[in-house]
């Protein structure tokens, strides 16, 4: 049997496509490391070589296989069909880095679990960049709104109308507006213990107001610190504190010290200091260092803030969990100069806490949203087990302490225990040896050992509002929230971000609702089993509170796509909020840590369906329009192509011997009365961006797919068929040449030829042409020069991609309501495989990506990002498996770096970690 594709006349061709690397591929550049453009790329872009800004491919060589016996293939893999199972992961991944069978092992790494610091992203991606996405912190004070995006740090008013933005260096926690010498500071406290100033500047030009964030600081302090004011800040040293003089910011030096240990918290009030330290409140004078008092409060506590009650100056404490939660609250009345503590005031402790409550505050169950949540989200367990909901406190929180608000995510741990039986003795020992290995296998988990006796689980918080007046939460609005990003309370006022919206609300509370919780509280203490008739079954699960939108500011931070051409030239695509156009943001500096994305000129209400790098820029399809749009290398501008195309099936963009840059497009026609081909493959010589004209077409019955083979050789591919064309001949610059009559020996079949082929199993015979008679045949008429049968079956290709040799093609093919990819060599037909069962669209597949020079397939999905080994395609497998949705990849540095668009959560970049 005969290889597939053994394109006889062309194997001296082929072989130099071998040694070749493209400038682009299909749907994706796997070429990085540009230095500079080629004349035809210059002319086609209408700029001076000088001028030419960092865009040539770097160009890698690769050994040719066509010498090798295509008899000799590897033994198929053990399933029938070439299946494999997607879910299977091999943690310690073994990536070939080289052509022959020798393997370079990795340091074994759960990439499932990874951890990046600084993001505490679970991920194989060390990341080191977020783009877009929503704010993951909200803050208002008396005139500003603070926002930290992953991209920048934004600054609006109070009518969220944006005054300025910079990049800052990590996410950030806390944020406070200081006035210095007349200079509005506003001091940030990142994580990672960064410390960053920025100075709020405000000019005036034509009457306007205009305002720009500037640098003055930027440190990393090593320990958790506290900003007293603008000159000095107290960094909590082990067995210290130190006072940092920031009075002179080119010559920061330590000011005093105090040898006060294990402080976590601080606060300053008048010319006092307030510190947390193991369970006691050290209150110290700022001036002369002297210690006060210290007060033992007998919990972990932070500090919430002040606030006047009854016309006397309060300090509220947090009261922490183990896991740092909210567990409760104490306020204690202060002097009014702040000297010292006139009056312990009430001490709350939310219920389920560890140590018991000198005043439990708890949630009626007929009104609480969250037993049914929490018993509708519980997984199914099986026999044998019991679990047992722990309330450990509110995460995330913000307070309001003047209104007596606080919002936060519930922390709930779910408790699961094996039900066990001790009737005899067996089982007594059973468990004592359990409990044994317990101790000796820490990380195993209960579908690891059966005897593991308990484990826990997080749940999903739910984000609610809890009142200090009330001692509980209500029921309202944010209990059937699902997509809360940040909030924050100031002054009466809650400020949420969701992916769609950033709101200013009013807290609502009903009294007269409230008031019946509290009845029905006392009255379900005193008598658990009080009928609901007889309390109204109605009115208990009306709302406590609402939260009315005073403001809103509508915006999508919905990122579908992206594009790397090398480090430095990213271009994001995000979905407008209506999700019928586009917002695109570019830069040619991405590797420049203080990058500024902008948005190309004309970039006017599209939505790009398609995207196609290349080594000149990025086209754009836009299915609404039927336009191809181009965006320059510089990512200065976007305009049309004059090309119209109805329905875009496949495209591709090379550059050909004769010079031509050429873009190749595949459609379905507007008009198939002349042929009754309903298809064709329309080949544009690329002068400039509005010098585009038709070099050839190939007309066909069935959607192509197209790709070009150096040097100059097309491959057209279709649902039954893979064709090889002479580019020179679709050109007219070549004669096509008959082929003469096979043998009769070549054209009698073999009795393998005569037995009917296994299901699904790909046919490998060269097909016989037709003789070409000069006077009979149009000389519009082009055929190919070889010709492969795919499969017995038609298969339902909706898109293809190929590895960066050219040498493999991944087709995706969609089965009901879902997709598989036959994957297959272009050279021995006979070597293929199959990945079945994808929650997957046909865009996301087009946003997949090679890294590895094609070893390394990177496959968004909704069910996360899948990074399969396909060195071998009889031995792929899935090595690293990132759970969050996304919707396309792109990678630079030789596939080193990736970028992965994550939809409203942004773009996440960073290293490989394999």
């Amino acid at each position: 049997m005969q290889p597939a594709m053994t394109m006889t006349n062309h194997k001296s061709i082929l072989k130099s496509f071998c040694t070749v690397s493209l400038l682009s591929l299909f749907f994706f550049i796997s070429c990085e490391q540009v230095s500079g453009l080629s004349d035809k790329a210059i002319k086609y872009l209408g700029i001076k070589s000088e001028q030419t800004p960092s865009l040539e491919t770097k160009n890698k060589k690769k050994k040719s296989k066509l010498s090798q016996n295509k008899k000799n293939t590897p033994p198929p893999t053990d399933n029938a069909s070439g299946s494999l199972n997607k879910k299977t992961v091999n943690p310690d991944i073994v990536i070939t880095l080289t052509d022959n069978n020798e393997k370079t092992d990795v340091k074994p790494t759960n990439l499932k679990t990874a951890v990046t610091p600084g993001f505490r992203v679970k991920a194989p991606v060390a990341v080191t960049k977020r783009i877009g996405g929503v704010a993951r912190f909200i803050h208002a004070d008396d005139k500003y709104i603070y926002m930290d995006f992953p991209q920048h740090f934004a600054v609006y008013n109070t009518q969220l109308e944006l005054l300025a933005l910079k990049p800052i260096a990590a996410p950030l926690k806390r944020v406070k507006k200081m006035v210095k010498n007349s200079k509005t500071l506003l001091f940030l406290e990142e994580e990672n213990h960064v410390l960053e100033v920025l100075e709020l500047e405000q000019t005036e030009t034509d009457g306007k107001k205009i305002y720009a964030l500037t640098d003055v600081l930027k440190k990393e302090m090593e320990h958790d610190y506290y900003w007293i004011n603008t000159d000095t800040t107290l960094v909590f040293l082990k067995d210290k504190i130190e006072f940092l003089d920031f009075s002179d910011i080119e010559n920061i030096k330590i000011a005093d010290e105090a040898p006060i240990s294990n402080v976590v918290s601080a606060i300053a009030l008048g010319d006092y200091l307030y510190l947390s330290r193991n369970q006691f409140l050290d209150i110290l004078n700022i001036k002369t260092l002297d210690l006060i008092s210290s007060i033992r409060i007998g919990r972990d506590f932070a500090f919430a803030g002040l606030y006047r009650y009854n016309g006397k100056p309060s300090l509220a404490l947090s009261y922490l969990s183990q896991n740092k939660s909210l567990s409760g609250l104490q306020t204690l009345t202060l002097s009014d100069d702040y000297s010292g503590i006139s009056d312990f005031g009430e001490d709350v402790i939310f219920a389920g806490t560890s140590q018991p409550p000198k005043k439990e505050i708890t949630t009626p169950a007929t009104l609480s949203d969250n037993a049914s949540t929490v018993a509708d989200s519980k997984p199914p367990r099986e026999v044998g087990t019991q679990e047992e909901n722990t309330f450990q406190g509110i995460k995330n929180y913000s307070i309001d302490l003047n209104n007596g608000f606080i919002v936060g995510e519930e922390d709930i741990q779910t408790i699961i225990t094996n039900a066990t039986d001790t009737d005899t003795d067996t089982d007594t020992d059973t468990n004592t040896d359990a409990d044994t290995d317990t101790n000796t296998d820490a990380e195993a988990g209960p579908a690891d050992n059966a005897e593991l006796l308990a484990t826990t689980e997080t749940k999903p918080a739910a984000v609610r509002l809890y009142s200090i007046h009330h001692h509980r939460f209500l029921r309202g609005t944010l209990n059937r929230e699902k997509k809360l990003q940040a909030w924050s309370l100031d002054r009466g006022q809650l400020y949420l971000v969701n992916d769609k919206a950033i709101t200013i609300n009013k807290i609502t509370i009903d009294s007269k609702i409230t008031e019946l919780s509290k009845t029905i509280q006392n009255m379900t203490d005193n008598n658990a089993s009080v009928p609901l008739a007889q309390i109204g079954a109605d009115k208990p699960f009306r709302d406590e509170y609402t939260v009315d939108p005073v403001m809103t500011l509508d915006f999508m931070a919905d990122s579908r796509k992206v594009v790397l051409l090398d480090k430095n030239h990213f271009i994001s695509f995000e979905n407008t909020i209506d999700n019928n156009s586009h917002q695109i943001f570019a830069t040619t500096d991405f590797d420049n840590p203080n990058l500024i994305l902008k948005k190309p000129l004309n970039a006017g209400k599209a939505k790009y369906d398609r995207l196609l790098p290349t080594s000149l820029g990025v086209f754009a399809y836009s299915e609404q329009s039927h336009k191809i749009f181009f965006i320059d290398i510089d990512f200065t501008k976007i305009e049309p192509l004059p090309v119209t195309v109805p329905q875009l099936i496949s495209w591709h963009h090379f550059s050909s011997t004769d010079g031509s840059e050429v873009l190749a497009i595949a459609s379905k026609k507007q008009n198939t009365a002349e042929t009754g081909q309903p298809y064709e493959i329309v080949f544009y010589a690329l002068n400039s961006p509005t010098d585009v004209k038709i070099k050839a077409t190939l007309p066909k019955d069935t959607p192509p797919f197209v790709y070009y083979v150096p040097e100059d050789q097309i491959v057209v591919l279709t649902k039954d068929k893979m064709e090889l064309y002479d580019w020179n001949v679709l050109t007219g610059n070549k004669q096509q040449v008959p082929e003469k009559a096979e043998t009769a020996k070549d054209e009698t079949e073999t009795d393998e030829d005569n037995k009917p082929p296994e299901k699904n199993k790909p046919k490998t015979g060269k097909k016989k042409q037709p003789e070409v008679e000069t006077a009979k045949t149009s000389p519009a008429v082009i055929l190919p020069d070889e010709v492969v049968t795919l499969y017995e079956e038609d298969m339902d290709i909706v898109s293809i991609k190929t590895t960066p040799a050219l040498d493999t093609v991944f087709a995706l093919i969609q089965s009901k309501n879902r997709y598989k990819i036959f994957i297959f060599d272009v050279f021995n037909i006979e070597k293929f495989a199959t990945l079945d069962d994808f929650d997957i669209t046909v865009e996301q597949f087009e946003g997949s990506a090679f890294s590895k020079d094609g070893r390394l397939f990177i496959l968004p999905s909704n069910e996360g990002t899948l990074f399969y080994d396909v060195s071998s395609i009889h031995h792929i497998s899935e090595v690293a498996h990132w759970s969050l949705p996304s919707y396309h990849a792109a990678v630079a540095d030789q596939g080193k770096f990736i970028c992965v668009a994550l939809g409203y959560k942004g773009i996440y970049c960073g290293d490989l970690l394999f």
